[in-house]
């Protein structure tokens, strides 16, 4: 009882230690490092506590080819092409008729890089197609 009325009459500032339950339901009160160690962090290497539909994929075409890229979930991915500086483009694949769609384009990716189009209505696979015959590198992250 003495803690909370300290820890109550405290103005402002970080507190030192974290009050929560426990899953058995017995009160405790962890330091915010031992909290942020328990929780994986997403790195270039590990998803962290990211779902299976996202983190980065790398995939490279070679002059003038395409690629198919099944994508496990619909949302919204940003697409980067790792070949021209601050190349990248932002679209949303969701479940309707011609649901491929580039929200922001504007290094103008589509069309004069890569050509981006979704297989069929309600598929959640894209062809992404290289219009340059040297090889394009690029990654695309759902968000």
């Amino acid at each position: 009882m003495a803690e909370d009325i300290k820890e109550n009459a405290m103005a402002g500032g970080t507190p030192a230690r974290l009050r929560g339950l426990a899953a058995n339901g017995n009160s405790i009160s962890p330091t915010l490092e031992e909290v942020a160690s328990a929780m994986p962090v997403a790195t270039m290497e590990e998803k962290g506590m990211a779902s299976a539909g996202q983190g980065r994929v790398e995939y490279s075409i070679v002059g003038e080819g395409s690629v198919d890229i099944p994508l496990p979930y619909y949302g919204i991915f940003l697409f980067v092409s790792e070949e021209l500086n601050g190349s990248s483009l932002l679209f949303h694949l969701a479940y309707y008729k011609r649901d491929f769609k580039a929200v922001i384009d504007s290094s103008n990716i589509v069309g004069n890089l890569f050509n981006i189009e979704q297989l069929k209505d309600g598929s959640k696979t894209i062809r992404v197609t290289n219009l340059r015959s040297s090889v394009q590198r690029f990654s695309i992250n759902r968000l």
